[in-house]
């Protein structure tokens, strides 16, 4: 019986997967509007037999997905939901099957109280962003939803459905959104929270967070052998938001606060993120400075940790007994943008540092 090699991705541009069956080349893949998977014999043209030549093979398969494409979807009714998912297929193959699916959330959001595509027009699309604007999104968010339906729109005038895009820049205009001033704990603040965390089994996070400025992904990534030397290192082989790696100093009370464990095992529970911040919540719904933050958003409380630690960086409580300048707390913080540590600086300054 023939074997099966370990199939081999064929990256963002198309789905699926090559194999090599009798040194021939095979493509497991699932086609556009259809609910299994099929195995197909990637065949040049005039010729019977699959391919044996891998390059070949890739352009093969780049060309049939090209070709389902257009005819599948010209064979199903041209719904608003039917875009959706045909845009959502295409944004997973030029970017990630993660993107397209944000994508495809946004744009169900936007349309879920529309019938037809025809509804779409500018007074829509600046009424769907002063929505998104009552609901005190971050301004990113905001830019990240326009600039979807900008997109789908112009899908929408390359198959020729639309003539005009109504969420183009001469359309509508981005509602003006500043961005709220990080908020941070008092000295008074941090002792109640970290007394309210003293018997949780995420105290050391906590502790990280307040006093090494650690993100909860970089938190939950954390293994023993990460800290030494009274430093850890985040972001050698654990992903972090801006892909780079950074050494923070641990103040001795953080580390006698951790487990002990081995240098290959994971310091703290490995809880999905979810739990993490609803533990968080659970232990400091009493506590004033954390109900009062706007828009519960998923990590809020835990980012006020870290922008705690930033300012306090700023204002010389550190082992330095100085104020740090910004780009010592862009390199301890793990920041690439200057702006982003001024804005720290600057709340520093205010508050008398």
């Amino acid at each position: 019986m023939a074997k099966k090699s370990g199939g081999r991705s064929l990256g963002r541009k198309i789905p699926g997967s090559l194999y090599q069956k009798r040194d021939r080349w095979y493509w497991s893949v699932r086609p556009p509007s259809e609910k299994g998977f099929r195995n197909v014999a990637l065949i040049p043209v005039g010729q019977k037999y699959a391919t044996r030549n891998k390059a070949v093979a890739e352009s093969i398969a780049r060309r049939l997905w090209k070709e389902w494409g257009l005819v599948s979807f010209d064979q199903v009714s041209r719904s608003l939901p039917d875009w959706i998912d045909w845009f959502k297929e295409v944004n997973s193959m030029e970017a990630s099957e993660r993107q397209g699916e944000r994508n495809a959330q946004i744009l169900r959001a936007f349309t879920e109280d529309m019938r037809d595509v025809d509804e779409m027009t500018p007074g829509v699309v600046q009424a769907y962003l002063l929505g998104l604007q009552k609901k005190k999104l971050a301004p990113a968010t905001i830019h990240k939803h326009r600039n979807t339906v900008r997109k789908f729109c112009r899908f929408l005038i390359r198959h020729g459905v639309i003539d005009l895009n109504p969420a183009g820049r001469d359309m509508v205009s981005v509602p003006r959104v500043y961005s709220r001033p990080p908020r941070f704990l008092t000295d008074k603040q941090g002792r109640v929270f970290l007394r309210s965390m003293k018997d949780s089994p995420a105290y050391g996070a906590a502790m990280l967070g307040l006093y090494c400025g650690l993100r909860l992904g970089e938190i939950m990534a954390l293994k023993g052998g990460h800290i030494t030397n009274g430093q850890v290192t985040v972001g050698v082989d654990q992903p972090t938001k801006t892909y780079s790696w950074r050494v923070v100093p641990v103040p001795r009370r953080v580390r006698a606060a951790l487990p002990e464990v081995s240098p290959d095992e994971y310091i703290f529970p490995r809880w999905k993120t979810a739990s993490w911040v609803q533990h968080l919540r659970k232990r400091t719904e009493d506590l004033p400075v954390f109900g009062e933050l706007e828009g519960r958003r998923t990590g809020n409380q835990w980012h006020l940790l870290r922008a705690t630690w930033a300012v306090n960086m700023a204002r010389g409580k550190n082992e330095l007994r100085r104020a740090l300048t910004i780009w010592e707390l862009m390199a301890r913080a793990g920041w690439v943008n200057p702006q982003t540590a001024m804005r720290y600086i600057n709340i520093a300054r205010a508050a008398g540092a």
